[in-house]
């Protein structure tokens, strides 16, 4: 099975993909989700310096420290900055990161702010569930 990092938007934190987390778990993948400094419970970490760098790193110290191996990151929105500088600082030889392309013209229909629900898009768009 698959293990994904899932890396919210501006304003959000890791509660957001709570939804997503579960159901990836439930058919047997790794779902951790992120938030970045600055950002929801990682707030009063956050300050004038925080930047795209910072973030960059949320993402590479995350993997990083959890030690995992051959990762799917999914953003949300901005995450999508932070997951782009991420994912070459660590290439996939070295049990590194994988960036999917959007899914659905740019936009995970069933990620953290899907209406009407209908279950989390897998990479390349099909359905989980």
């Amino acid at each position: 099975m698959a293990t994904f990092v899932l890396v919210p938007g501006a304003w959000l934190g890791a509660w957001v993909w709570e939804n997503t987390a579960e159901a990836l778990r439930e058919h047997g993948h790794t779902a951790l989700p992120l938030t970045l400094t600055g950002l929801a419970e990682q707030a009063d970490r956050g300050g004038p310096d925080t930047d795209l760098e910072t973030h960059i790193a949320d993402v590479t110290g995350f993997v990083e420290r959890n030690d995992l191996r051959d990762v799917t990151l999914v953003a949300h929105s901005y995450a999508a900055a932070p997951v782009t500088g991420a994912a070459p600082r660590r290439p996939v030889g070295a049990g590194g990161l994988r960036r999917q392309r959007p899914v659905h013209d740019g936009h995970v229909h069933a990620g953290p702010h899907a209406a009407g629900g209908g279950g989390p898009t897998a990479p390349g768009g099909g359905r989980i569930g």
